[in-house]
């Protein structure tokens, strides 16, 4: 029975390793057909789309003015840049707000007496 035996662990031995393998090369196959890595999407140099996209129609609403009204003495503003650097000092503004020591401490009171004002009524 001993020879069997070694018969069986080397065969076991093989067909597991088989299954082993065969999750990866499954894994492999599928990310290189269906699962394959996409392009990533062109990054806007500065600003978020809403920003691009508005500062797109101001601008043109901008060159329409520029050759109806305003031909002689035209505006030289660039909207999209302008949005991108109000959006920035927007997301700063409320970086530092949020991270501020007065801002925990007023949250603080607010979550202590909705918490009290919840024991007392509920």
């Amino acid at each position: 029975y001993r020879p069997l035996l070694g018969l069986v662990e080397v065969t076991c031995s093989i067909v597991l390793r088989v299954c082993d393998r065969l999750v990866d090369w499954i894994v492999v196959g599928l990310r290189k057909t269906l699962y394959r890595d996409s392009k990533l999407p062109h990054e806007l140099s500065e600003g978020t789309a809403i920003t691009h996209t508005l500062g797109l129609i101001l601008d043109d609403g901008e060159m329409i003015i520029n050759k109806t009204i305003r031909r002689k003495n035209p505006f030289k503003l660039s909207f999209e840049h302008k949005l991108a650097l109000v959006n920035e000092e927007l997301g700063e503004n409320n970086t530092i707000i949020g991270r501020s020591l007065s801002f925990g401490l007023f949250m603080f009171c607010l979550g202590l007496i909705l918490t009290l004002a919840y024991i007392l009524w509920a």
